[in-house]
Order: structure tokens, then sequence, then C-alpha cells
């Protein structure tokens, strides 16, 4: 159908809306005013209830043999429990409930098992044991090397002939 250049693409969605009857009352009693004062809108008015009359008579059944919908196959018995499921709110909030308790349950139950991927008590004890004592040696190494490096290697190699450039800069100038 074509549009007139007056009728913009809004207020042509409006009419249609009016004529199928999905509109509010302030749209009809626009588009009510506008057809009486303008014969186009109210031909454009018309053909569309007209057309609004005869969607509206066709019966579910008789749409369901004129429209064919390509949709993928499911099962009977999945479509049913989806049915069931969603159609009464209780059973979906039922349902989410117990999977969340569930998942809960679950993480309460396994809060105090510690994963050791299959080592004893013992093994774990000795193991912190040994780990301690070879960071008690790697400090004192550590300790030692620092001490060495402040005493012997700064004070030998580094201060000392620093110490004498600087007297004899001090003594020329």
């Amino acid at each position: 159908m074509k549009t007139t250049k007056k009728i913009s693409e809004k207020y042509f969605d409006k009419i249609i809306s009016v004529a199928y009857g999905d509109a509010g009352m302030i749209d009809k009693f626009k588009i009510y005013f506008d057809a009486n004062k303008n014969p186009d809108i109210k031909k454009i008015l018309n053909e569309y209830r007209a057309t609004a009359r005869e969607v509206h008579l066709i019966s579910p059944e008789e749409f369901n043999e004129r429209v064919t919908v390509n949709s993928p196959k499911i099962s009977d018995w999945l479509l049913n429990y989806l049915n069931l499921f969603f159609r009464r709110p209780i059973l979906s909030t039922a349902m989410a409930l117990m999977i969340m308790m569930g998942i809960t349950g679950y993480f309460i139950v396994n809060r105090n098992n510690n994963s050791t991927d299959g080592y004893s008590r013992a093994e774990l004890t000795l193991a912190e044991k040994q780990a301690k004592e070879s960071f008690a040696i790697v400090s004192s190494i550590m300790n030692k090397t620092e001490d060495k490096l402040k005493n012997e290697v700064f004070n030998e190699k580094i201060n000392k002939p620093l110490n004498k450039t600087l007297t004899i800069v001090n003594t020329y100038l």
C-alpha cells in the first residue's frame, strides 16, 4: 500500500495500531479526529480496519492450517516437561531452590576436607619442617653475605681507595 507524502511512518504506525485496536485512548482520539478532517487518513484507516476484521475472524485451527512453521523437532516428553515447569511458577521456584540448596550443601560438607592430594598429615608436617629449616639456612647465608659486603668489600675495595683519592684532592687544593 502506498502512503501519501503527508503521513509520516510514525503516524502511519499509529493508524495501524488504531485499526487493530492496540492503540491507547489518546492516539485513538487523535487518529479519529484527523480521519474526519483528512479523507486520505480516513481511507487508510478504513482499509486497515477491514483487514483487521478479517485477521481477527481467523480461528486458531484455521491459522495453524494456513501457516506452516519450520521449527526444530523436540520430543513430546521434553516439551511436556518444559511446559509443566515454566507454566507453574511454584514448580520452577522450588526447582531453583533445590538446586541452590544442593550446591550450598555440597560446599558445606566439603568445607572441612582439606585437599592434600593423597599425602598424610605426618608427611605434610615433615615437609613444612624441612621448608622452615631450608629457609633458615638461606636466611643465615644472606645475613653472612650482607655482613661480608659491608665490612670487607665496601671498606677495602671502595672506601679505602675513595678516601685516598679524596685526601690527595684535598691536599692539592
